[in-house]
């Protein structure tokens, strides 16, 4: 018997050999996405396809990234409960992100960062 997390989960796959950065949504009480910023369609090292996207933690805004999965891993990395979930990057890697983004990322983020210290 399925419960509705996992009825959810094989909905999203059925579109999709992974679950795709734009439908991480977990932990609900905690994250809140704004914009995928690199959305993983580009292999990265290790055939790993890392998508980065800015969003609320908590209310503050954050930087966030994770592994996209595949057909033989759909959840991806990092999960919790068997749902798949961004890791928030330290504020002192900000910059080193930032610097990977396109030029337009780079100025949304940078406002939106900026905003937020206010």
């Amino acid at each position: 018997m399925f419960d509705k997390v996992h009825i959810i989960i094989y909905i999203k796959l059925n579109m999709n050999d992974y679950i795709t950065p734009d439908k991480v949504t977990a932990p609900q009480q905690r994250w809140h996405l704004i914009k995928v910023l690199e959305d993983g369609a580009e292999e990265d090292s290790h055939e790993e396809r890392v998508a980065i996207a800015i969003g609320t933690w908590d209310g503050d805004k954050v930087l966030a990234m994770r592994w996209n999965g595949n057909k033989d891993w759909p959840i991806g990395s990092p999960q919790s409960r068997g749902l798949p979930t961004f890791f928030m990057i330290p504020k002192r890697l900000n910059e080193a992100v930032i610097a990977i983004l396109s030029k337009d990322n780079q100025r949304l983020v940078q406002m939106l960062l900026e905003d937020s210290k206010k």
